[in-house]
């Protein structure tokens, strides 16, 4: 990706205007260049993951992905949680949601 700043008008359809909440993600690969970026619900007590977004990315994204989504958020252990009950933070100190 360039360093040059753009400007690009971005259009975001009324049914996607809220999103999905997922609370979990993973790659799934897939013969050829693409592979799929799965968004799910995660339920710990059910030991279940529900896929609630997929969407199909070219493999040759998934570091730029994994370093815009690093540069975004941080991961910081709650008091009392251990290290895979981590809170996820943004730069700014806001809860990611």
């Amino acid at each position: 990706m360039s360093e040059s700043q753009l400007i690009t008008k971005v259009n975001v359809e009324e049914d996607v205007k809220f999103g999905q909440f997922s609370n979990a993600f993973r790659v799934v690969e897939e013969v050829g260049p693409d592979c799929f970026l799965d968004f799910m619900i995660y339920s710990e007590d059910a030991q279940e993951a529900t896929v609630v977004s997929r969407v199909r990315v070219r493999r040759v994204f998934l570091d730029s992905i994994r370093k815009t989504l690093s540069a975004a958020i941080e991961e910081f252990p709650a008091k009392g949680l251990s290290d895979t009950e981590a809170i996820a933070l943004r730069k700014d100190g806001e809860p990611v949601h």
